[in-house]
């Protein structure tokens, strides 16, 4: 704010703080009544409650509520037991606040609620698709405030993560320019949480929207930027879940060589991207030569990137950083790479670098630069890679899994909210479901918990395939405002079923990842078959609940035995068996897989009569030698190769 990066209402001394300093330092508190008086309106933006935890290894422990001295977090006071002390401490200095200012104070819990938007990005603390820190909760510290003017941030919570995450510029909390237009909007304009945060992203994306359009003018062509720096990571953050495509649509194409989690993959990029009329701008740290790495993952001839103009924007930081008194750590930098002699250096401010060692853009930063390439000559055509692009952008099944990785992982790893899945599952998915891609497939998964999944489908298979979730819970309906289909009933209640399939008609593919137990599994696959087309799938996953014992297994009433009777349905097909027997005519084959089964419906396949057939080749007499053996093998022996 001093350096004019932030606009805000009110002069930057009017800020007061200190870095790491806990919400009961007693010098925060006394600065504001000196600088503001007892009587002003004060917003109070409420930090970790872990800063200061040194306190409780001191010997004595300091009496009273508001204290000096302690700053920071102690790496060595982190415990559970601690972070309850500090949980405690810190709700006592906020009641401190409040018992000086009482209704003239407003409270913005940021970086509990930051936490928890870092946390459930990374998946941590998640138990039965819901998150509970162990000790930090937003709403339970909300609620253990009850006096207190606290800005609800909590709905914001209820959004996709990877876009909320545009709110911070690293994963300790600190404010992105959209954090700081949020808090504007909140403190100053008093806006609700919702109309604050949509204003921010709108005025920060229309921003970088319109320097897109203007590089992509200067070049007279779409351009590409790809490369590794952390001025790429933070662009890329800075875009939210469906920013990128409204990126490339203005004209400028984000491809960064590392990807950024929310993101389109850089596969996905290339599978969706005409490379030919672009031009290219690589941003690489330290100016490295990452022409090899840039050939491989657009798989391209080495020579498209020949005259491609390098950016190193790391090196123009290093400046800054020293001034402030800090060493250069910059993550992206290879220093076994060779330079680019020709890399270019941009000139910087201070201002446009963030505090810390890694030469982070600020917001300043960002524009700056896009600015800059906007206004020079720093992008070349790409040319010579059309056959590469083309022969790449549809590999084979196993070509795409060896060279690229799983798709499936890719969508998920890209998916906005919390899903839940098993490293075996994405090569299944792979296999069972890649022939469906672009075809605008009909899904059904039952079970969508945080919705994670249903994004990774609509990324897997296309924005023209029907999506609809099942859940009991019916919270769920929330997923409807993405244009998926939602229905809320009991999995394990045929007429659920009965009523759901006359509603939703016919599908492709059928997914239950719902509760598990052998009555939702078994009811809801009984019903399910009669209504997959022929050519679809039913696949059932978490099929280990089986074998456990807290899921009643083994038994033979568990889904596996139920699938396993299925197999004797199909089996009896056979016309030896099929007067006798009831036989399976709606599934043609099943397959098991480690704790997934997939059952595939082909009614004409299924219902194909099994006759015995001889074709006219020429007969040799050949005697039936099956029962010439001389070595015997009783049960017992037999049952020695039943080993699981």
């Amino acid at each position: 704010m001093r350096d004019g990066v932030v606009d805000s209402p009110l002069e930057w001394d009017r800020f007061i703080g200190r870095g790491g300093a806990p919400i009961w330092h007693a010098s925060l508190l006394r600065q504001a009544v000196e600088a503001a008086g007892a009587e002003a309106s004060v917003v109070v933006l409420v930090g970790d409650f872990r800063f200061g935890n040194g306190i409780l290894l001191a010997n004595p422990v300091p009496s009273g509520v508001l204290v000096d001295e302690f700053m920071g977090v102690t790496a060595g006071a982190m415990t559970p037991e601690h972070d309850q002390a500090m949980l405690q401490r810190g709700l006592a200095g906020l009641r401190a606040w409040h018992e000086t200012y009482g209704d003239q104070a407003r409270y913005v819990l940021w970086d509990v609620f930051g936490r928890q938007v870092q946390d459930r990005l990374a998946g941590r603390h998640i138990a039965d698709g819901h998150y509970r820190h162990p000790v930090f909760n937003y709403d339970e510290i909300a609620a253990a405030l009850p006096g207190l003017d606290i800005v609800d941030l909590a709905p914001l919570l209820r959004l996709p993560q990877h876009d909320v995450s545009r709110l911070f510029i690293d994963g300790s909390n600190h404010p992105s320019q959209i954090g700081y237009l949020l808090l504007n909007g909140l403190v100053f304009d008093r806006l609700e949480v919702r109309e604050a945060y949509d204003r921010a992203v709108a005025t920060v994306e229309g921003e970088l929207l319109t320097l897109a359009q203007k590089i992509s003018e200067s070049a007279g062509r779409p351009v590409l930027l790809t490369g590794r720096s952390a001025w790429l990571d933070t662009l890329s953050r800075y875009m939210g879940v469906n920013g990128a495509r409204r990126l490339a649509d203005a004209g400028l194409i984000l491809a960064p060589l590392d990807h950024v989690p929310g993101q389109p993959s850089l596969t996905q990029v290339v599978e969706r991207t005409d490379l030919e009329p672009c031009a290219a701008v690589v941003v690489s740290a330290g100016g490295k030569d990452i022409s090899a790495l840039l050939a491989r993952a657009f798989r391209t001839e080495l020579s498209m990137w020949t005259d491609v103009p390098v950016i190193d924007w790391e090196s123009a930081t290093e400046k800054a950083i020293g001034d402030r008194g800090e060493t250069p750590r910059f993550a992206r930098l290879d220093p076994a790479l060779p330079a680019d002699p020709d890399a270019i250096k941009p000139a910087l401010v201070s201002r446009a670098v963030e505090q810390g060692p890694l030469g982070t853009p600020s917001w300043s930063g960002l524009t700056a630069l896009l600015r800059q390439i906007a206004g020079s000559r720093w992008h070349a055509p790409m040319t010579g890679h059309r056959e590469a692009v083309m022969t790449a952008a549809q590999p084979d099944l196993a070509e795409a899994m060896a060279v690229n990785g799983s798709r499936a992982r890719e969508c998920y790893d890209a998916a906005p909210f919390l899903s839940l899945k098993h490293t075996t599952y994405f090569s299944v998915y792979d296999q069972l479901f890649s022939r469906f891609v672009g075809k605008a497939p009909v899904i059904v998964e039952v079970g969508v918990l945080n919705g994670g999944s249903l994004y990774m489908w609509r990324e897997f298979f296309g924005a023209d395939a029907r999506i609809i979730g099942v859940d009991l819970n019916p919270e769920a309906v929330w997923l409807r405002e993405d244009g998926f289909e939602i229905h809320i009933g009991d999995q394990s209640d045929p007429q659920f079923w009965e009523n759901f399939f006359r509603q939703v008609g016919d599908v492709d593919i059928f997914l239950d990842d719902g509760g598990h137990t052998y009555p939702q599994q078994i009811v809801t696959s009984a019903s399910a078959l009669d209504h997959i087309r022929d050519g679809g799938l039913m696949v059932v996953e978490d099929t280990h609940t089986s074998y456990m014992s807290e899921f009643g297994g083994p038994s033979d009433t568990s889904f596996v035995s139920w699938a396993v009777n299925l197999v004797h349905g199909v089996n009896h097909r056979f016309s030896a068996f099929v007067e006798d027997h009831d036989p399976e005519l709606r599934v043609w084959s099943v397959q098991f897989f480690e704790s997934i089964v997939a059952f595939h419906v082909d009614r004409p396949l299924a219902t194909l009569e099994s006759q015995s057939t001889m074709n006219d080749g020429i007969g040799r007499d050949a005697k039936d030698f099956r029962y010439h053996s001389e070595n015997t093998m009783t049960n017992e022996g037999l049952r020695d190769y039943f080993r699981h």
